[in-house]
């Protein structure tokens, strides 16, 4: 556990265990279903909730990682929220992220509201349906909470035709500011309507500035104008705490607002980061504090000359080590026999080399930059990175080329998904 960072008192004790960004479906490099060690996750997961009893239980956006989960997909999730019924922790909230179906998340709202589960998958037309009551087991209110999904800006803004990009993203920021504000003010009166000292939580799957990502957690950020994400002011004071998802390493923004990263590594950009659930306590003494999530599978690069890469797999093997790897070859001269040298080391032991990288690769004729490279490699963002470089696109200008390539993306696969 990590340290504790103190809350706001209140009368009430309030378990809440803070998750998100599952991704389920997962495959890594096209080459490892992930599903196996999130399924020992959520076993994990149940036994923690039992553990330190937990009352309600948050997830906050990206459940699965496509909008057309797979049915192993759907029966991991839909074998969790049945399995948590048998748990002290009798009441659920899941928001929808920018990898969920709203449809898909919301086909079965009514049936999960007889489990005490609530799913907000997207804005409603009447904000007062994304304000969540919790209770005790004498139906007592322990929190408030305003459930906010993944915003889409045509869902909390109106397109003003002839705009620049930078006003656009003041417009779109401003109108996200407006939404917690006006969720803030009907947690608030939800409050003094039933006359109790407790606290307001809200939740978000948005970039804010200030959390962690790594290079290749696949984030598909809206960045507006000069915005790379918006700032945690945009939060009301008035919420105790604010769960976040999208980022996938556990970072705080502060006390108030906080991000519980992925469950496990989702690619090797994660290697070495420690994964946590946040577990938010309110009663005479309120805290926040971090639970380590046990590692189901190791992932590890190995980096460095032909020596060095060739004494470490050997270790590697000669440990009986059950790890999938990255190899990174960035010695000074380039290496023909780097592959074989590899599979010639770790063949027939347990140890994976799911993808090595060459950094020091023979030029080859124009037209032949990808052969041989498989398309699961491939990632709309790498490709355009990779054309803006070819294009001679400055450092300053490919920035703001892929704010509104990433932008177009997630207009698109929006699309795609209604």
């Amino acid at each position: 556990m990590s340290k504790q960072l103190a809350l706001k008192s209140y009368p009430r004790p309030l378990r809440i265990l803070h998750t998100s960004d599952w991704h389920l479906g997962k495959n890594l490099l096209g080459k490892k279903d992930r599903n196996p060690e999130l399924e020992l996750f959520l076993d994990w997961l149940l036994e923690t909730i039992t553990q330190v009893e937990i009352d309600l239980l948050i997830v906050a956006g990206d459940i699965f990682d496509t909008v057309a989960p797979s049915s192993a997909s759907q029966k991991l999730y839909y074998d969790f929220l049945l399995r948590i019924q048998s748990t002290n922790c009798k009441q659920v909230l899941i928001t929808a992220g920018n990898h969920d179906s709203p449809a898909f998340i919301d086909a079965p709202k009514a049936l999960l509201e007889s489990l005490n589960v609530k799913v907000v998958s997207h804005v409603r037309e009447s904000l007062a349906e994304q304000i969540m009551v919790v209770r005790d087991k004498e139906d007592n209110p322990t929190a408030i909470v305003a459930a906010v999904p993944y915003l889409q800006e045509r869902n909390i803004s109106q397109f003003v035709a002839g705009e620049s990009y930078d006003d656009r993203g003041s417009r779109v920021s401003a109108a996200i500011k407006n939404h917690y504000r006006d969720l803030a003010d009907l947690a608030v009166e939800k409050r003094q309507e039933l006359q109790g000292d407790i606290p307001l939580i809200s939740t978000g799957h948005l970039a804010i500035m200030g959390g962690l990502r790594t290079t290749d957690d696949e984030v598909l950020d809206t960045f507006i104008g000069k915005i790379q994400g918006l700032s945690p002011s945009i939060f009301p004071e008035e919420f105790d705490f604010v769960c976040l998802g999208h980022f996938h390493i556990a970072s705080g923004l502060g006390q108030r607002a906080n991000y519980s990263g992925t469950p496990i590594p989702m690619g090797f950009g994660e290697v070495g980061q420690e994964k946590v659930v946040n577990i938010i306590e309110f009663g005479e003494k309120s805290q926040l504090r971090r639970v380590k999530i046990p590692v189901f599978q190791k992932i590890q690069i190995v980096q460095g000359d032909l020596n060095f890469i060739k004494k470490e797999l050997q270790k590697l093997v000669d440990q009986k080590a059950d790890v999938w790897l990255e190899v990174v070859y960035d010695g000074e001269d380039y290496c023909s026999i780097l592959t074989d040298e590899v599979n010639s080391i770790v063949k027939d032991s347990l140890v994976q080399v799911l993808k090595i990288t060459n950094k020091q690769a023979k030029p080859v004729l124009p037209g032949n930059e990808f052969k041989g490279q498989k398309l699961t490699e491939f990632t709309p963002k790498s490709i355009f990175e990779d054309l803006m470089d070819k294009k001679g696109v400055n450092a300053e200008d490919q920035k703001l080329l892929m704010g509104a390539y990433l932008e177009i993306l997630a207009e698109v696969q929006a699309g795609v998904e209604q």
